[in-house]
């Protein structure tokens, strides 16, 4: 929060701000340490009392920060990076050799899996007459 910086800049003291806003000295500190977190409400009577934007007061944005540390130029450089950036293939996970995916458990499901007799797209004759493996338990 920067209400603490609003407050020096307006030459209002914790306890000017307290009753300006009706809340006591202590809600004021304990906000400005970041002990509380002040209700929407009690954010807008300091918004107004400040002559801010809650936007502002609340810490968003922050572009004054980016600008001030310079860093608001090194972001768009690393997003385009990131943005071009390919990750190719995860050297961890190893593909299965063509025509073995199929083998197994589930050449009950595809029969003739691997050996070339079932192509994509056509369906074998059990499984044309209804009688295809795949309500059977695997």
């Amino acid at each position: 929060m920067r209400i603490a910086r609003y407050r020096k800049l307006r030459h209002l003291t914790q306890r000017g701000l307290a009753t300006a806003a009706c809340v006591s000295y202590s809600m004021v500190f304990q906000v400005e340490q970041g002990r509380k977190q002040p209700s929407p409400a009690l954010l807008a009577a300091f918004a107004r009392i400040l002559s801010v934007s809650v936007a502002d007061l609340a810490g968003q944005p922050f572009l004054a920060e980016l600008q001030q540390d310079q860093l608001d130029g090194l972001i768009n450089p690393i997003r385009e990076a990131l943005d071009v950036y390919d990750l190719g293939a995860d050297p961890d996970i190893t593909p299965p050799p063509p025509g073995r995916a199929c083998r197994g458990r589930g050449s009950r499901v595809c029969p003739g899996a691997g050996d070339g007799s079932a192509r994509s797209g056509e369906r074998t004759a059990g499984a044309a007459a209804g009688n295809d493996d795949r309500s059977a338990p695997a």
